[in-house]
């Protein structure tokens, strides 16, 4: 299987734009396109190593599983790392909450994402993030969204942020265009202003759908 369509499954499995990776890697999204489409021969390694990296690949497996020539998502399987994080509660991001990651209780899933020692879990609740057909990105209510807190919050970044006065958190879209405001994907519902009491407890990074069978 070529690297590039391993890649591009792991991009699209983490329902991330070239952009957005862009973004996050430095890898410029023409470069990412190229790669992920077979139109270079020979892929720039430190591109491709900043791409795996980000998105949990291990760079051994991903060759391996290149040397193979299967097209198949099992194959893409065998390049991907594991990280393992905690689903935790949303009452722990309440303005008064330490977060603990260690609590007893707490289920553990596995994350195909690249993140750090302190990423978690959140269990979506309601629809105000659910986009409507064809939108970029959907986050229905019982997926679960893997929230990195080591990473700056950016303009249009998908965010966990903690308002003055809410026992817990919100989860929305950072923009910061007229003033900053928190923005649902869902546009029924309304948009919040960024006020100085606005903590961002961490962007999300990736969104794990649940199969209920």
């Amino acid at each position: 299987m070529e690297i590039g369509k391993i890649l591009r499954k792991a991009r699209n499995a983490a329902k991330l734009t070239l952009a957005n990776v862009e973004h996050a890697t430095g890898v410029i999204a023409s470069r990412q396109s190229k790669i992920e489409l077979g139109e270079t021969t020979a892929p720039d390694f430190m591109a491709v190593a900043r791409l795996a990296e980000y998105y949990g690949l291990s760079l051994d497996g991903l060759y391996e599983a290149a040397k193979t020539g299967a097209d198949s998502s099992a194959v893409a399987a065998k390049a991907r790392k594991s990280h393992y994080v905690p689903i935790i509660p949303w009452e722990q991001l309440g303005q008064d909450s330490a977060i603990d990651l260690t609590a007893r209780g707490l289920e553990v899933i596995s994350a195909p994402f690249q993140c750090s020692d302190q990423a978690y879990a959140l269990t979506v609740r309601g629809d105000s993030m659910a986009g409507s057909a064809g939108s970029e990105y959907s986050f229905p209510e019982g997926a679960i969204i893997i929230v990195e807190p080591n990473l700056e919050s950016r303009h249009k970044n998908l965010v966990i942020a903690r308002l003055e006065g809410l026992k817990t958190a919100t989860f929305k879209r950072l923009n910061l265009e007229d003033g900053g405001f928190l923005q649902p994907l869902n546009s029924q519902y309304p948009t919040q202003p960024i006020t100085d009491q606005m903590t961002v407890c961490g962007v999300v990074i990736g969104i794990i759908q649940k199969v209920n069978y």
